[in-house]
């Protein structure tokens, strides 16, 4: 909701980088959070909590600028949703399939993730978890896990089947922490026995190696690796966070 009038209020600065550092949701450095969004949905995020976090400060504008500030807001929210739009197209990544014959039911537990690609929303984190439960709804609870400079980072979000009415079932979820925008969750790859299991969102910019172990075998994950490789991920890329302790929940 865009005020009619904004009070003239003390002078503040106006820092996209604080909202990375100090708003609740970003700081959480969550596992998937904005995993598999398109630019334009990352630009409407930092819209919209840039707008909350300036009107709820005060900005130090005239009321005879008011609707100037709002026309900017609304030119700004448009161009995030064309950008949305246009890079969404772009990055979709269709060729890389999902695991069929899935079952939600074996995939809830916890998740430790042994690799991945880099992104701002994880930079730092170590001994990273995800902790997934069925709904009576029939959604997941997703509760993300990760320590950053020794202290713990937790959010939590939400899940739902791409496709619930495919049978056999598809291994693709739409995740959100910040609803109502939903990421890419593709599980390109899983252990018959649901041990490990390789995620990544809407294109091969994002990427995950997960396994129900703070460890994975090496000679598993070598071969993950390779084919991975084949798929055309950026692999010389991936980051290795420090694992979780043994029976040690983050």
């Amino acid at each position: 909701m865009i005020p009619d009038r904004i009070d003239r209020g003390p002078a503040i600065s106006f820092d996209p980088s604080t909202w990375l550092s100090e708003d609740p949701i970003w700081s959480s450095g969550s596992l998937f959070f904005l995993s598999g969004l398109t630019f334009g949905e990352n630009v409407l995020y930092m819209i919209f909590t840039g707008a909350r976090r300036g009107w709820s400060s005060g900005f130090s504008i005239s009321d005879e600028k008011g609707d100037r500030m709002k026309s900017i807001f609304l030119s700004a929210l448009s161009a995030g949703v064309i950008g949305s739009l246009t890079f969404g197209c772009a990055a979709s990544a269709p060729e890389i399939e999902a695991v069929r014959d899935f079952h939600p039911a074996d995939y809830m537990g916890t998740w430790y993730e042994i690799v991945r690609l880099p992104h701002y929303f994880e930079r730092g984190l170590d001994r990273v978890s995800a902790e997934y439960s069925l709904c009576p709804d029939g959604t997941i609870r997703v509760v993300n896990r990760g320590y950053r400079a020794g202290k713990l980072k937790q959010v939590t979000g939400k899940a739902k089947l791409k496709e619930p009415g495919r049978k056999p079932l598809t291994g693709e979820l739409r995740v959100s922490f910040f609803r109502p925008f939903y990421s890419d969750y593709r599980i390109i790859e899983l252990a018959p026995d649901y041990s490990y299991s390789v995620v990544m969102g809407s294109d091969r910019s994002y990427l995950w190696v997960l396994s129900r172990t703070p460890k994975l075998p090496e000679a598993r994950l070598r071969k993950i690796l390779e084919r991975l490789r084949t798929l055309g991920f950026e692999v010389e890329k991936l980051e290795y966070p420090v694992p979780c302790d043994t029976g040690m929940t983050p």
